[in-house]
């Protein structure tokens, strides 16, 4: 299926979503040189690093997560304030840019844990051959609409659905995994635009993994 534009408020003109790639994250422990494990009383970092996290901090309740605005950040901050006790979680390559000390490595609940990065480009892709495998993202609004009502049209059409976000507000964006030019696609999307105000494609490309 050829990309459908996403029209965004200062967005001219319009872009499309062409391709994605996975970064491994890997977190660790950064502190001030000379450091302790035991005698850490906080970890700092991004929310979202410090949820995927879970397992260290249940195996070290000893050390209170905090939240910083992000990863890096929170390493500059250890840095800078000069506590032994407070360290930070982030990348290593923080602890050599603040010249901290690394003391865990790969502290993340998982070991695939990564970072979907979605490349953005003025002018769709060309179209896949048919059958190749495709990804499809697209955002609409249906404030009065329940996840499973939005997601029924792909499941009777057996087009597997991922949720990547839903606000309150009723945007949703989601993610579709199928053959390129897939004819139960289409009937899948007049169905949702039956149901859901501003349906935009946003982009298709090559699914190169699950």
């Amino acid at each position: 299926m050829a990309a459908a534009c996403l029209t965004l408020a200062g967005w001219s003109p319009p872009l499309y979503a062409v391709a994605e790639v996975a970064v491994p994250v890997r977190l660790c422990l950064l502190a001030l040189p000379g450091a302790a494990a035991p005698d850490l009383r906080a970890a700092r970092s991004h929310p979202v690093a410090l949820a995927q996290c879970g397992t260290f901090f249940r195996f070290h309740p000893h050390i209170r997560p905090v939240a910083s605005h992000d990863t890096a950040g929170a390493a500059r901050e250890v840095a800078e304030l000069g506590d032994p006790s407070v360290a930070a979680i982030a990348g290593p390559a923080a602890a050599a840019r603040y010249a901290l000390a690394l003391l865990a490595e790969g502290i993340q609940d998982r070991p695939d844990n990564h970072t979907r990065f979605v490349a953005i480009a003025r002018t769709p892709p060309p179209p896949l051959p048919p059958g190749r495998p495709a990804r499809t993202l697209l955002a609409f609004t249906a404030p009065r609409l329940p996840l499973a009502a939005a997601l029924a049209p792909f499941a009777t059409c057996h087009i597997p659905a991922r949720p990547l976000l839903a606000l309150p507000t009723g945007l949703f964006l989601l993610q579709l995994d199928h053959p390129a030019e897939h004819p139960p696609l289409a009937i899948a999307l007049a169905q949702l635009g039956e149901r859901v105000r501003d349906l935009r494609v946003i982009g298709s490309y090559e699914n190169g993994r699950d």
